[in-house]
């Protein structure tokens, strides 16, 4: 069933010199939901709700395993030239620089720091001139979503893929579910998830650990959770593009095609499109306005501002760069 592959089979990662910060885990959910949980949610009312706003990276860049970011001044990359350590640069490309000697993986920049997985897949941080490089946990993990003060990520050492979150010093490490979850995203007080022990069905939880559900019968590799809605591809009817809201209803259809590597930005889904040879597409979120951007095997999409960022499966697994509206197609760094 599984067709997501993972970007670390990818790249070859690796941090070294970081000092280690350890912390002592505490429990505040032990719960696994089941699949009939999703007949009985609590109702969320994401209208009057308020998104958090300052995080590192979106949901969906993260579900793509966040290969790029930006801080509104910057935009920070693995660049694929230099063994996928970080650069950042202006988004004219000017003032290019190299901020570790690394390979790293699952970016997120908040506030002063650079917030990266190393090659053991251990979450660190540095400043955004690249000092003060420090691994903050020794577990490896993934699916790393930063908001506000706390990094929620999944546990690979426990259960597989339990669900955490700490704080971003690296303290009150905290188990919030005993799952094997994916694609974390945070969004109006809750995390949703997959839960891959659930037949990848979608859950959601509250940021400390309780309510505990699943908000939809249906299995999916990909969710894109956004403005009051998840958008995600159905892998039991040929991985359509699907949308429900937060809490689980008003389902609906927003494209035919097989979709996966999904992300969003404004009101439009940009997607590689299995249904034409993984090359990527746009779709408004109501389902107009379906257009391909480009010709290439486009894989792990992040947008930033008005480029988007993917590895280009036709040219060696390359980082290339695209605007939004499919001009300037190229390698991001030459």
């Amino acid at each position: 069933m599984i067709k997501k592959i993972s970007l670390f089979a990818v790249m070859m990662i690796l941090l070294s010199g970081c000092s280690e910060k350890e912390s002592d885990i505490t429990i505040e959910s032990d719960y696994i939901g089941n699949s009939q949980d999703y007949n009985k949610i609590d109702i969320i009312d994401y209208n009057s709700e308020k998104e958090e706003t300052e995080r590192g990276n979106s949901n969906s860049n993260i579900a793509n395993q966040a290969i790029a970011t930006t801080d509104g001044e910057m935009i920070y990359f693995l660049n694929d030239r230099d063994g996928y350590c970080v650069y950042k640069m202006r988004p004219d490309g000017s003032d290019m620089t190299k901020l570790n000697d690394n390979d790293s993986s699952y970016m997120n920049v908040l506030g002063e720091y650079v917030y990266y997985c190393n090659e053991e897949h251990k979450i660190c941080r540095m400043k955004k001139d690249g000092s003060e490089q420090t691994k903050l946990n020794d577990v490896k993990s993934e699916c790393v979503n930063i908001v506000g003060d706390t990094i929620y990520y999944k546990n690979c050492e426990d259960n597989v893929g339990s669900l955490y979150k700490m704080k971003t010093d690296g303290s009150e490490q905290t188990k919030l579910a005993d799952c094997v979850c994916e694609c974390v995203s945070v969004s109006q007080g809750y995390v949703f998830y997959i839960n891959c022990a659930d037949n990848w069905r979608i859950y959601r939880i509250k940021n400390d650990g309780s309510e505990n559900q699943c908000i939809s019968s249906r299995s999916t590799e990909y969710i894109c959770v956004d403005d009051g809605e998840i958008y995600f591809c159905d892998s039991t009817d040929n991985y359509k593009l699907l949308c429900i809201d937060i809490n689980g209803n008003n389902e609906r259809v927003v494209s035919e095609d097989d979709t996966t590597c999904m992300t969003k930005s404004g009101d439009h889904i940009y997607y590689e499109n299995h249904s034409d040879g993984q090359k990527m597409y746009k779709i408004k979120t109501d389902g107009s306005g379906k257009e391909k951007l480009n010709d290439n095997n486009s894989q792990f999409l992040s947008v930033v501002g008005d480029v988007i960022v993917y590895i280009n499966g036709n040219d060696e697994q390359r980082i290339y760069r695209i605007n939004t509206d499919g001009t300037d197609n190229k390698p991001l760094v030459e």
